[in-house]
């Protein structure tokens, strides 16, 4: 046998009937879509031995059992376990990590409106017995939602994190900056930085120079120790890089959270924002 039913054989049943299983039974269930559009990754157990996907980018046998049989699911049972990452959004109605009869055809779903990847590493286990003990098909997959942005623009949650440890010999200075071409980057004095921010933006398509002048930004305390600088302090146009800093000149530690929130204009409706930490410690 050739072509894609070769590649989709599993194990025997016993019964006469082939069982895909691994990576023959589900690679990946996956959808890839440009925001405003939602990202939507299914997957359906049917009774009838078939499976069916909700996705573009999904890798699946279009059946669990072959050949297919009206109402053979009755005689099968399945779980649907997620080993990380989020719950299937149906888990009220068709719960997942449950031992499940599939006399009625079985739908997992994952939705996601929001910029970013989402990831729920999952196994699917089939068999003839309520306990799955007598396991025929069995596979480890992802199910991925991709949602891309619409076009370039200001980041939200851009969060990070700056570390900065210092011998004695000289000022411990943890400092982020936001570079007027949409880079964003985390510096301090000494090698020993623990740098989230670097290599990160906070505009979708950056580098752009000069992007920073059409934004407005501005950097406000959240908890902890009092910045040492901070040239956003009120509303600043971001034709120049906006950057705080915190720094400690004798033995000890200092750490705080700050904001940033960037407007089109001084004070106007906010287009982004992003919680970052910083920390020094001088020994």
């Amino acid at each position: 046998m050739s072509g894609i039913h070769g590649i989709l054989l599993g194990r025997s049943g016993g019964d006469g009937a082939t069982y895909p299983t691994g990576s023959a039974l589900v690679t990946r269930i996956q959808s890839r879509v440009t925001a405003p559009a939602e990202a939507a990754a299914w997957i359906t157990l049917n009774p009838n031995g078939s499976i069916a996907n909700l996705g573009n980018e999904c890798i699946n046998s279009p059946f669990w059992r072959d050949p297919l049989s009206t109402g053979i699911g009755a005689n099968f049972w399945m779980r649907l376990d997620v080993l990380s990452g989020p719950l299937p959004d149906t888990n009220g109605t068709t719960p997942a990590n449950t031992i499940l009869q599939l006399n009625v055809a079985r739908t997992f779903n994952w939705n996601d409106l929001a910029v970013g990847t989402v990831t729920a590493n999952c196994r699917l286990t089939i068999a003839r017995d309520s306990a799955l003990t007598d396991i025929v098909s069995q596979a480890d997959f992802p199910v991925t939602t991709i949602v891309l942005p619409s076009a370039a623009g200001p980041v939200n949650n851009f969060d990070g994190t700056t570390v900065e440890f210092q011998r004695p010999s000289a000022t411990a200075v943890a400092a982020a900056t936001f570079n007027t071409d949409g880079t964003c980057t985390g510096s301090g004095v000494s090698s020993q930085v623990l740098n989230n921010l670097s290599g990160s933006i906070w505009y979708s398509g950056a580098p752009v120079a000069g992007i920073g002048s059409s934004y407005w930004f501005r950097i406000t305390h959240v908890s902890g120790d009092l910045l040492s600088s901070n040239n956003a302090a009120a509303w600043t146009q971001g034709t120049i890089n906006i950057s705080c800093s915190l720094a400690l000149a004798i033995t000890g530690n200092l750490g705080c959270f700050f904001r940033l929130d960037i407007a089109a204009s001084a004070g106007g409706t906010i287009l982004a924002t992003g919680l970052v930490e910083l920390a020094v410690e001088r020994f």
